[in-house]
């Protein structure tokens, strides 16, 4: 989501794993939208593809997703 002026904050929620076969290690990433609703923007990737699924996100232009901003002019379009 992005506010008035393009700048835009997202909640994160990263999980790293390390695979017992191979010691390798995995990663899974989320972003809070509105209502509490964490989106899965990739899940058990490597660290690689982790950050281009990362780099996806955040160059779209989604509604739903969360600006914090303690100033409300900041805010989304809503």
């Amino acid at each position: 989501m992005t506010s008035v002026n393009g700048n835009a904050e997202f909640a994160l929620h990263v999980f790293k794993r390390r695979t017992p076969e191979k010691q390798e290690e995995r990663y899974t990433i989320g972003v809070w939208c509105k209502d509490d609703v964490l989106l899965a923007i990739c899940h058990d990737a490597c660290l690689d593809s982790a950050l281009a699924a990362l780099r996806r996100e955040m160059e779209r232009d989604r509604v739903d997703l969360v600006v914090l901003s303690p100033d409300r002019s900041e805010t989304s379009r809503d």
